[in-house]
């Protein structure tokens, strides 16, 4: 009796949010072609222009400014999407912004800051260098990370085979020395990350500098990016850290690190953030209370769902979204939208 008594509820719930407006939040990363893409972050330009495409003429697409207002005022209008993107990858400006401006659509960009001028990569694509695109490594590799004793064996040779993190196969040594070493690296400090990464390129034998497909925008395209009338630019963190890790001073300096920063680039108050990673485990009653004393307005989580009036403005849900074919894209669509 119990489980159908839940089960009525759980349907009647579904009833309710279906015929409840709401708005879907999309979460991109990436506007490029990879050969490598373990992350899953790529959204190719062809169809990232499909799914433009259909979200110009089915739904109705707001900036998230607009959107905030709409909040405030307890309104949201059916079928209204937000397109977000994280964390300020060169490809927002190269790729994705001449699509938003052709199809006339806005986008927030959150920015994380450290990587901004430099070659460097974020540590999970410094991963992906090191271990699955290097064709010839040593046969194993030990290390002691934070006090414990990490040993794997590495198969020497790359596999050719592509992988992702939802893959659930049987996984090469050196794919599941990156799986083990990505839920090693959301627990470390940035300078046991560097540390760690620095014994890895002397190990493996290749470059500390990243690759330019694999880079943070430059101030100068960070500037275009943001006199564009379709864009706005976001924070995001400057070290683009797990903050619920994070004593609360540690969170609020780096919280308004990459606010200052960033204002001081575009020359424009940057009022809109999304939490590095942002599940519901990546951030806390502390981070939140950080972005508020920082002066931002709304905060973007990383979890699906779609926001409604009662929204939490610092916790609001968005749904990742993956290199779809646009038929994909339109099922994903109807599926939020109850359609």
């Amino acid at each position: 009796m119990t489980t159908a008594i839940q089960e009525i509820r759980h349907i009647t719930r579904r009833v309710i949010n279906c015929i409840t407006a709401g708005a879907v939040i999309l979460l991109y990363h990436r506007v490029v072609d990879l050969d490598n893409d373990p992350q899953m972050l790529e959204v190719s330009p062809s169809r990232f222009e499909e799914h433009m495409s259909i979200l110009r003429n089915r739904y109705r697409v707001m900036p998230m400014q607009e959107f905030r207002c709409t909040l405030t005022k307890g309104k949201v209008e059916r079928h209204t999407v937000i397109i977000t993107f994280d964390d300020g990858y060169y490809d927002n400006y190269k790729h994705a912004l001449p699509i938003l401006e052709y199809h006339q659509v806005p986008a927030a960009f959150y920015v994380a800051s450290t990587n901004l001028d430099t070659q460097n990569e974020f540590w999970w694509d410094d991963l992906e260098r090191i271990l699955l695109t290097t064709q010839l490594l040593p046969s194993e590799f030990e290390i002691e990370i934070a006090g414990k004793r990490h040993h794997w064996e590495t198969g020497q040779y790359a596999t050719m085979d592509q992988f992702h993190v939802l893959d659930g196969g049987p996984l090469h040594p050196r794919q599941r020395m990156y799986m083990d070493l990505c839920r090693i690296f959301r627990q470390l400090e940035v300078d046991q990350q560097r540390q760690v990464l620095d014994k890895m390129t002397s190990w493996a034998g290749v470059e500390k500098t990243g690759r330019v497909t694999h880079r943070s925008m430059t101030s100068n395209e960070l500037i275009k990016l943001s006199k564009s009338k379709f864009a706005t630019i976001g924070g995001h963190t400057h070290h683009h850290c797990e903050l619920s890790r994070l004593p609360g001073d540690e969170q609020q300096r780096d919280i308004e690190r990459n606010k200052q920063q960033l204002e001081k680039i575009i020359g424009k108050k940057v009022d809109t953030f999304s939490y590095p990673f942002g599940s519901r485990v990546s951030y806390n009653e502390q981070s939140v209370a950080a972005v508020k004393s920082a002066g931002y307005l709304n905060a973007c989580s990383n979890f699906p769902g779609v926001a409604r009036r009662d929204v939490n403005m610092f916790e609001l849900p968005r749904v990742l979204v993956r290199d779809w074919s646009a038929d994909e894209f339109k099922q994903h669509m109807r599926r939020w939208f109850c359609e």
